[in-house]
């Protein structure tokens, strides 16, 4: 028996908001607006990957999250992939802050597609 994967994606925008809920509607996906907002989804149950924008607008921001996620035992290892517009001089400098994976906006519907696949064919 497949189970369905479960994903949290933290997203600031709701245009993108819509449209990952939607090309991922194969999968069990929780949107968060804020790192806050996360964050307390994240005592409620157990995600098996999760989406981070870099820029969360106010409060606390992607890499940020990433840190305070990476921090908690039952997550060490869960996939965490940025999905982001924001200019990173260097994909390696998002590893080095906790992140496992990379997307960069705009992303289409296959983009986004095989970038979950993968995420969730590996355990970091």
């Amino acid at each position: 028996m497949n189970t369905i994967k479960s994903i949290l994606c933290v997203e600031d925008e709701i245009i993108i908001r819509v449209l990952v809920k939607r090309l991922l509607s194969d999968y069990d996906v929780v949107i968060c607006h804020s790192g806050e907002m996360a964050l307390i989804e994240l005592t409620k149950r157990r995600f098996d990957a999760i989406l981070i924008d870099i820029n969360l607008g106010s409060g606390i921001n992607g890499i940020d999250l990433c840190k305070s996620i990476r921090s908690m035992k039952e997550y060490e290892r869960t996939p965490i992939g940025a999905v982001t517009a924001q200019w990173i001089s260097t994909k390696d400098e998002l590893f080095r802050e906790g992140f496992s994976h990379y997307l960069p906006k705009p992303f289409d519907r296959e983009q986004i597609i095989a970038f979950v696949e993968k995420m969730l064919s590996k355990r970091v």
